[in-house]
C-alpha cells in the first residue's frame, strides 16, 4: 500500500464560488485511506469552511485582506506551512498559487487555475500584478491543472510555463446530481408554476461576463407567455440596480439560492449566457439532472455540451432568443432525449471519481519525481 499523502490546500477564501466548489467536491471524492488534507484560506471561512471541515479535514482562516500586500502576512503563512508540514502544497487560484510559491519552502507546489483570460488588461490591477508575478515563478512549480484546455492555452501565451501544465477538467457527483421530476414537480407548486409552463433556468452570480443584460435583451424578443425565466446568483435579485427597470412578469429573480439542483429539477433547460469562461460548473450539475442545456460558445461549453443541447456566439441576444424559442418549441420526448444524452456524456467525461483519481494521481507523480539538482 502506498504511503499516506499529506497535502496542504491553499485557497483565497472559502465563499461561494467554482474552485471553492470544486475543492469541497475533490475533498469528498478522494480515498481517505491514500491522502491527509488540510485546507488554509488567506481570507475568511465562507460557507465552504463548515462543509469541509464535516468531510473531517481541518480548515483555518488567516483572515487576511487582498490587495493590501504585508511582508508579516507572508512570514507568518510561511509558520503555518512549516507547522502542517504537508508533502506537497496545492495552490487554488492566483492569490493563493503566489502565496504558495512564496511560503512552501521546498516543498512541491501544484498550481491549480480555474479562470479563461481573454485579455490581461480586463483583469483588476492587483489581480493583473498578481497574474504577472504568477506567471514569472510558473517555471518552478511542480504541476499546473487547467480545468480548461482555452485556459491552459491562454495562459501560456502569456507567459506560463508549459513545463508541467495539463487540463483536469471539473467533475460531476452524478450520483448526487440525478433527474428528480417529483422534486421538480414539487418545488413548482410552490413557486405557482404550472406544469404547462417552459421555465428556463439561469445560475450565475452577478457579474459582466455573466451576461445577464444580454440574457434580458434575449428575453425581451420573446413574445410568448408561456414560458417563465427563474435567474438565480449573489446579486441577482431585485435590490440590484441593475434589474430596477425589469417589468416582465415572466422574468423572477431569485437571488443566492442553495437548492440549484431542485431548481433545475422544476426547469425543463439551463441557459448559461457569458461571454467568457473557463470550464462552467453550472453547465455540467445541469446536465447531470438531466436537463439539456443552451450555452454561448466561449471557453470549453460546446465541448461539454456538445450534441446534447444548443450552442450560439456570445454577446448575440438574437440568437440566443431563437435558441430560447428552439428548445422550447420542441417535442417533448426530443427535448427529454437530450436530457438523458447530456446525463450520460457527464457520466462518461466528467464523473467526479474520475477527476479525484486523475489528482490523487498527479500528487504521487509529483512526489515520485526526481527532485531537481
Amino acid at each position: 500500500m502506498a504511503p499516506l499523502t499529506s497535502v496542504l490546500h491553499m485557497i483565497t477564501g472559502l465563499g461561494r464560488g467554482g474552485a471553492e466548489h470544486m475543492l469541497y467536491k475533490l475533498l469528498g471524492a478522494m480515498d481517505r485511506g491514500a491522502v491527509r488534507h488540510h485546507v488554509l484560506s488567506l481570507t475568511d471561512d465562507g460557507i465552504y469552511a463548515e462543509k469541509i471541515r464535516a468531510l473531517g479535514v481541518p480548515v483555518e482562516s488567516l483572515g487576511m485582506r487582498m490587495g493590501r500586500p504585508n511582508p508579516l502576512h507572508l512570514l507568518r503563512l510561511r509558520r503555518h506551512v512549516r507547522r502542517i508540514d504537508p508533502d506537497l502544497v496545492h495552490g487554488w487560484m492566483y492569490h493563493a498559487i503566489l502565496a504558495a510559491q512564496l511560503s512552501a519552502q521546498g516543498r512541491p507546489v501544484v498550481a491549480g487555475i480555474r479562470h479563461s483570460i481573454e485579455r490581461l488588461s480586463n483583469e483588476k490591477l492587483t489581480t493583473n500584478l498578481v497574474i504577472r508575478a504568477t506567471a514569472g515563478l510558473s517555471a518552478s512549480l511542480a504541476a499546473l491543472t487547467f480545468n480548461a484546455q482555452i485556459s491552459h492555452d491562454q495562459h501560456l501565451k502569456i507567459g506560463f510555463s508549459p513545463r508541467y501544465a495539463q487540463v483536469i477538467p471539473n467533475g460531476f457527483d452524478t450520483d448526487r446530481l440525478t433527474p428528480h421530476p417529483l422534486k421538480g414537480a414539487r418545488l413548482r407548486a410552490t413557486l405557482g408554476i404550472g406544469p404547462d409552463v417552459f421555465v428556463v433556468l439561469h445560475v450565475a452570480r452577478f457579474h459582466p461576463m455573466k451576461d445577464h443584460q444580454g440574457l434580458l435583451a434575449a428575453i425581451a424578443r420573446i413574445k410568448s407567455r408561456d414560458i417563465l425565466f427563474l435567474l438565480a446568483g449573489t446579486g441577482v435579485d431585485g435590490r440590484n440596480p441593475a434589474f430596477s427597470e425589469i417589468r416582465d412578469d415572466r422574468v423572477h429573480f431569485l437571488g443566492e439560492r442553495d437548492d440549484i439542483p431542485d431548481l433545475m429539477a422544476a426547469a425543463d433547460c439551463l441557459v448559461s449566457s457569458s461571454w467568457s469562461e473557463a470550464f462552467p460548473n453550472v453547465l455540467g450539475e445541469a446536465m447531470a439532472c438531466g436537463i439539456p442545456a443552451i450555452a454561448t460558445d466561449v471557453g470549453e461549453s460546446a465541448a461539454i455540451v456538445a450534441d446534447s443541447g444548443l450552442v450560439v456566439p456570445p454577446k448575440n441576444p438574437e440568437a440566443l432568443a431563437k435558441a430560447l424559442l428552439q428548445m422550447k418549441d420542441m417535442p417533448q420526448e426530443k427535448r427529454n432525449a437530450l436530457g438523458q444524452q447530456a446525463r450520460q456524456r457527464v457520466i462518461e467525461h466528467y464523473s467526479l471519481s474520475k477527476v479525484a483519481s486523475d489528482y490523487l494521481a498527479l500528487y504521487r507523480h509529483v512526489l515520485n519525481r526526481p527532485k531537481r539538482s
